[in-house]
């Protein structure tokens, strides 16, 4: 699973793994979070609609599971099932990053929930992309601090409320290295795409 703070490349870098995985004759299925389902991405719709800026985060932190416990279901357990990998573009860390480190919601709570949705499928590795999120979001061309005009509800949180998501997202890597890898997300695609497949190579041995 691939996970970090917004604009930090992850869909792209889901994308270059999935394409070295084949090559290697390894079945994956790709999958992003919240959404990949017909009830998910109606959930995402409403998580990332910018009309609902004052959701609050235990409100989000429901309907991100609800969602992900339908992904669960009906697209990751059959996938392992038949022999593939799944490669996620965010998942239950994501989750803990925004609305526990950054919301203000008990990660412990969050994983109490996250058992009901998700069960026994959780990922063997999560690569945490570390990227400063003003970097990243410039990367995007979306300027957080002169003219950015955001695209979604999230983003509109602004600049000091994702650097705590990648705080958070930093100290669960510490909290865990057994099951999470921080990688540096600088640099080119291509170097980045080296960094995420050499780190998931752990779990490929």
């Amino acid at each position: 699973m691939i996970d970090g703070p917004d604009a930090c490349g992850k869909s792209t870098q889901v994308g270059l793994l999935a394409e070295r995985l084949k090559q290697d004759r390894i079945s994956a299925t790709c999958v992003h979070d919240p959404g990949g389902t017909p009830a998910g991405e109606r959930i995402r719709e409403l998580l990332l609609d910018s009309a609902l800026p004052d959701m609050e985060p235990v409100t989000e932190m429901l309907l991100y599971m609800a969602s992900r416990a339908e992904l669960v279901a009906r697209v990751i357990r059959p996938a392992l099932e038949s022999g593939h990998v799944v490669i996620s573009s965010r998942f239950v860390s994501s989750t803990i990053a925004y609305q526990g480190f950054a919301g203000g919601i008990d990660p412990k709570d969050i994983e109490h929930v996250a058992k009901i949705a998700c069960g026994d499928v959780w990922p063997d590795l999560v690569v945490i992309l570390d990227l400063a999120p003003k970097e990243g979001f410039e990367r995007s061309n979306r300027q957080l601090l002169f003219g950015w005009a955001p695209n979604d509800r999230m983003e509109l949180k602004g600049l000091d409320f994702h650097e705590r998501v990648a705080t958070g997202f930093r100290q669960l890597a510490r909290r865990d290295p057994e099951h999470y890898v921080v990688v540096d997300g600088r640099g080119s695609v291509d170097k980045v795409g080296d960094r995420v497949w050499k780190a998931v190579q752990r779990v490929l041995r």
